[in-house]
């Protein structure tokens, strides 16, 4: 809706909680896309309608580095190769039980990004740490 400077979000962007996705990289892609087009209202597939996009945009933008930056200290400083139900029960104390599967599908897609980044190596279902020299 270019006349009313509007974005339909669909799950991309929701205005409740931060969305599910299948690949990281892609999905930052996608939410620097939508911060380039400076709407002024968008309107998610769930959830609230989000009256100040460019700061909620951000939001999701920093939240996503944050996580990354969260599982990066904890692989650095483990003294073992870790599973992604570890670097759940590390990053995110307290969380609900009902929602475990699903940070470790969040955490998961981190490591596939580092993986492709050569920045950490997956053997026997565990993850760790590659040093760079």
């Amino acid at each position: 809706m270019p006349d009313n400077k509007a974005l339909f979000s669909g799950d991309t962007i929701l205005g409740e909680a931060t969305a599910v996705f299948e690949d990281l990289h892609d999905y930052i892609q996608s939410l620097l896309l939508i911060q380039k087009l400076e709407v002024d209202v968008i309107y998610p597939g769930h959830g609230s309608v989000i009256k100040n996009p460019r700061e909620y945009v951000q939001y999701y933008l920093d939240h996503r580095k944050e996580r990354e930056n969260q599982v990066m200290e904890m692989l650095k400083t483990s003294k073992t190769s870790v599973t992604e139900s570890d670097i759940v029960d590390a990053i995110y104390q307290g969380l609900d039980v009902r929602l475990h599967l699903a940070a470790e599908n969040n955490v998961k897609q981190i490591l596939v990004k580092f993986l492709k980044e050569n920045k950490v190596e997956f053997k026997e279902n565990k993850w760790r740490f590659i040093a760079k020299i």
